[in-house]
């Protein structure tokens, strides 16, 4: 057995966690974020097509950056051999929790599915074809994630694959391989992962692969054929949404599948609406330390239920009709309008890749005071989408106008993994509309958080709040540090899960000061402050 490397690279190696003729994989420690991490070694040996495999799997997940894939941290070359460093997730692989649980209750096979599909439909937006869906790629923590794994043997659009594929050769698992992937791999599109999706959830339901044993002419004919055992033999109890779903997924002829898996996600989404989330996550954690999960409840909602709103609906809407005049303030255009100015708050989100529903988007409005800054009660900016261009990737979302008494404000918008703060005026003038909200954040699905502080970007413009005229070059812009007021340069090395203060003084102008805590997993700040002049500037 080989010895065991002290380190690879910058990073201090753990533990040799598989070995095999072309490489190893270990556990190791980054350096500066001083948390665990996996790396993938492949040794050059004279094969062109695996070097060339391993160096795209690394251009994949150079592109990807969402919470049910692996991230990639680094990659680079060491002598005679390339390295992959990845996260680590600590828990199991879905292939040993089937062995040990045999089979999984409905509602955490829809769970896990649901996660599965959203991973994958990212994928393929990006139009990248996994081409090796298995239990064994599908990794589960012991917070409750669901990550998808390894892209070795993944096709994307902006990579030939000219030389890595030949005419008859076989790429994937043969038991979760669709039909067309025996014939042409080389050519296979989505539709080919979601076959190997039906034949993972038919697994998890039943503890059965549909079409057992190695790679051989018996078992490319059954699976060209599409006959295998009804699932309800082995598992009585598979819930009819999961048995559509292996039914229409694992359709033999192409055409007959699902053309992609956004409607898979909606059904999901409808059907786990009778889980508890949470409960659902924590069962998901329980199997991923290797405990014995609890059985999910499933809350189905009687008519009964629905024959006790159904009285109150119209006073419900008359009220929320009533409230929603009362708290958006739209009374004092009538009954205010010298002292109320209204205004009106748009965001811009470009290179958007999820449902627009997905978006996090939140903002609240604060009176401008640099020694105190207290929110303005019950001014919360409520945003609704008015355009979307999913060829584009383009969110457009306006808010309802907001009413407030003349003066000067400031908003804070949180924007996916960015935080913007801007300074603006009132006017009793109508309703004004204030556009400053493009954001750069890639749109990623619920689940933001994360555990350590990483590197922040910011970017701080300074205008006449009057006139809107740019004075940044004649500003002073100053940073806290313990308690001492020093020049901030756009070189600052700055870190989220931070609380900062900054200073921007002008001699023509009143100066504002802006404390913020920047949350851990808020990567970019923007600020846009609005400078009032001294009387007589």
């Amino acid at each position: 057995m080989a010895k065991l490397p002290e380190s690879i690279g910058k990073y201090k190696v753990e533990a040799l966690i598989a070995q095999g003729g072309m490489g190893a994989v270990y556990k190791a420690i980054h350096p500066t974020l001083n948390r665990p991490v996996i790396i993938k070694k492949l040794t050059l040996r004279g094969r062109k097509d695996i070097t060339e495999r391993f160096k795209r799997e690394a251009r994949i997940l150079m592109n990807f950056r969402h919470e049910g894939v692996v991230n990639m941290y680094d990659h680079f070359k060491l002598g005679l051999s390339y390295y992959l460093v990845l996260e680590f997730v600590d828990g199991a692989a879905l292939d040993s929790i089937i062995k040990k649980q045999r089979y999984l209750d409905n509602g955490v096979v829809a769970y896990i599915l649901y996660h599965a599909a959203q991973s994958l439909h990212y994928a393929h937006e990006k139009k990248v074809v996994h081409r090796d869906i298995k239990p064994a790629n599908l990794l589960l923590s012991k917070k409750g994630e669901i990550k998808l794994v390894d892209f070795g043997i993944a096709v994307s659009d902006e990579d030939s694959e000219e030389g890595l594929t030949r005419d008859g050769m076989t790429l994937g698992t043969p038991s979760y391989m669709a039909p067309e992937q025996f014939s042409n791999t080389k050519n296979v599109d989505l539709r080919a992962d979601v076959y190997s999706l039906g034949v993972l959830v038919y697994e998890m339901l039943t503890g059965k692969k549909p079409f057992p044993g190695g790679f051989s002419p018996e078992l490319v004919v059954k699976i060209q054929k599409g006959k295998y055992p009804n699932p309800g033999k082995f598992n009585p109890h598979i819930h009819p949404v999961l048995k559509h779903f292996i039914r229409k997924s694992m359709k033999p002829k192409l055409d007959r599948r699902y053309r992609n898996l956004i409607p898979v996600i909606k059904e999901l989404e409808h059907f786990l609406k009778g889980y508890d989330k949470a409960e659902l996550s924590s069962i998901v954690a329980d199997l991923a330390a290797g405990k014995e999960p609890a059985k999910p409840v499933y809350r189905r909602q009687g008519r009964f239920f629905l024959k006790i709103i159904v009285p109150v609906v119209v006073g419900i809407i008359m009220s929320l009709i009533g409230s929603f005049c009362y708290f958006t303030g739209y009374y004092n255009e009538i009954f205010h309008s010298k002292s109320f100015g209204a205004i009106v708050f748009s965001a811009k989100i470009p290179g958007a890749t999820q449902p627009w529903n997905k978006v996090f988007i939140n903002a609240e409005i604060f009176q401008d005071d640099d020694n105190l800054i207290p929110e303005v009660w019950n001014k919360k900016i409520i945003f609704r989408k008015i355009q979307s261009d999913v060829e584009e990737g383009i969110y457009i979302f306006r808010s309802f106008p907001v009413f407030l008494p003349k003066g000067a404000y400031r908003a804070k918008v949180e924007i996916e993994d960015e935080l913007h703060w801007h300074s603006f005026i009132v006017l009793p003038e109508g309703i004004q509309k204030f556009d400053p909200f493009i954001s750069n954040a890639m749109v990623v699905s619920s689940g933001r958080k994360t555990e350590t502080s990483s590197p922040l970007s910011f970017k701080i413009e300074v205008s006449d709040i009057l006139t809107g005229n740019d004075i940044k070059n004649e500003t002073e812009i100053s940073i806290s540090r313990n308690g001492i007021w020093v020049e901030l340069t756009d070189f600052e090395n700055l870190l989220t899960g931070k609380v900062y203060k900054f200073r921007l003084q002008h001699e023509n102008y009143q100066s504002k000061i802006f404390s913020l805590r920047i949350k851990d997993d808020q990567n970019i700040l923007r600020i846009k402050a609005g400078l009032v002049p001294h009387p007589g500037s």
